[in-house]
């Protein structure tokens, strides 16, 4: 199962693209189109060592697409240690099936 194109387009617009690292509004280690680094603020962890000189756009699409279908829905992880999936029909309609 894959994301379409439309898919993929929608998510880039509502995230936006960050090429290094940053505090999200949850305050957790960020990159790219929302990828979680780890839980917590911008702190030199060994889990921000791959992205501390930042990433193409290229590798934030990567990220995006590693970590964003998941069953057939949408994964969000939220700063508070939860994670959702959306499974709204709009939402399973960018899903294409191989």
């Amino acid at each position: 199962m894959n994301i379409s194109n439309v898919g993929i387009q929608l998510i880039k617009v509502s995230e936006s693209f960050k090429s290094h690292l940053y505090n999200c509004p949850a305050n957790d280690c960020t990159i790219g189109y929302g990828h979680l680094v780890h839980k917590g603020p911008v702190c030199g962890a060994a889990s921000e060592a791959p992205f501390v000189l930042g990433i193409s756009e290229q590798q934030g699409t990567a990220l995006l697409l590693e970590g964003c279908v998941v069953r057939g829905a949408c994964r969000r992880a939220y700063g508070d240690g939860t994670v959702r999936y959306a499974s709204l029909p709009f939402v399973k309609s960018l899903i294409v099936m191989n």
